[in-house]
């Protein structure tokens, strides 16, 4: 063994140095304390007896003790026992060695072993740690990202109009809507900052998509560079039923969606009969559907809103009822256009039916 380890391996630590040192140097006079009255109690046992040889089967039948066969008195060479310690330091450090190289020690011992013995390649079970130098960098804007595509539930109730921030790596996107709740056929306006990370990013194309309800895709609405601010805004001129919009960037961040409701207008036109007994009130909604549930309400004591029919909007959005005028007359009337999964519900303003001249 070598006298300095740590000479040989090219790693100084004053500890471990001093270790191997003492394992494997000369032997102190205190370590050898005591050492000659050891050898005379060894030399004082003398040699065993040729009888008791044979007894034990260590000296063949017909052979005496002094003959060729003949033990040797044993020697302990100097400095035997510091040797021997050595030699078990060795075997232990080797044993701990291979555990540290197969990562098996506790983590503690396990980062120590690789602090001390990182040039032999001992590696580190530490967790939670990064290697220096490893920020944040903007991945390129050329790699493409689409929203992902969800299927909205039917009948969800509306949103915020402000989203909470989506987040692909380091960047962030934010994106709001100027009113959750607009007339069906309205423009909306979200607006959106992208940051990253907790700095604006100015000069960057934000992407505007939108998914109308009871649909699974994303369809490309508008877009806009980011401001010095990180801020972008955009204009969609006609919103005609729910949607959710978000905005993104490609190959950066992506936002939460915004959900948009729409509320179709209603509105009710009463014919005068020229019998002066029928009137007819007709109910038009043009962003609803055909098929759309309409109720018609008579106003009761006490301002109290009551059933009084119901019918079903014809293509283009239109509906009519007949009112007859001496049952009605004084009354007010209202049409109500039940909510659905494309639109919320929708109230006319009131008409009062004149009674018969």
């Amino acid at each position: 063994m070598a006298p300095d380890l740590t000479e040989e391996t090219g790693i100084y630590d004053a500890g471990l140095d001093a270790l191997m040192r003492a394992l494997t140097g000369p032997a102190e006079p205190a370590e050898l304390a005591g050492e000659q009255a050891v050898l005379a109690m060894f030399r004082s046992s003398g040699t065993p007896s040729a009888g008791a040889l044979r007894a034990a089967g260590h000296v063949a039948p017909g052979r005496e003790a002094g003959g060729r066969f003949a033990t040797r008195q044993f020697r302990r060479p100097r400095g035997w026992t510091v040797r021997l310690v050595a030699a078990a330091a060795v075997v232990v450090c080797a044993g701990m060695a291979a555990a540290a190289y197969t990562a098996a020690l506790p983590a503690p011992m396990q980062h120590l072993a690789h602090v001390v013995f990182q040039f032999a390649g001992v590696p580190d079970n530490q967790r939670g740690s990064r290697p220096a130098g490893s920020g944040h960098s903007v991945p390129p804007a050329s790699q493409q990202l689409s929203p992902p595509v969800t299927a909205a539930p039917s009948g969800a109730a509306p949103r915020s109009s402000a989203s909470p921030v989506g987040q692909v790596g380091g960047a962030t996107i934010s994106a709001a809507a100027d009113s959750p709740r607009i007339t069906a056929g309205a423009s909306v306006v979200i607006s959106g900052q992208l940051t990253w990370p907790g700095h604006p990013v100015a000069g960057v194309t934000m992407t505007l998509w939108e998914r109308p309800a009871l649909t699974l895709g994303w369809h490309l609405v508008g877009s806009v560079p980011a401001n010095a601010a990180g801020n972008g805004v955009i204009t969609v001129p006609v919103v005609s039923t729910d949607a959710d919009f978000r905005l993104a960037v490609s190959g950066v961040a992506v936002s939460a969606p915004v959900r948009v409701t729409v509320v179709p207008a209603v509105s009710i036109a009463l014919q005068i009969g020229t019998a002066g007994t029928t009137d007819l009130l007709t109910v038009s909604a043009p962003y609803a559907q055909p098929g759309n549930v309409v109720v018609l309400e008579v106003a009761g004591s006490g301002g109290r809103w009551t059933y009084l029919r119901q019918g079903t909007l014809s293509v283009g959005g239109r509906l009519v009822f007949l009112i007859d005028a001496a049952r009605r007359g004084n009354d007010a009337v209202r049409a109500v256009l039940l909510p659905t999964a494309l639109h919320a519900m929708s109230l006319s303003a009131p008409v009062v039916v004149p009674p018969p001249s």
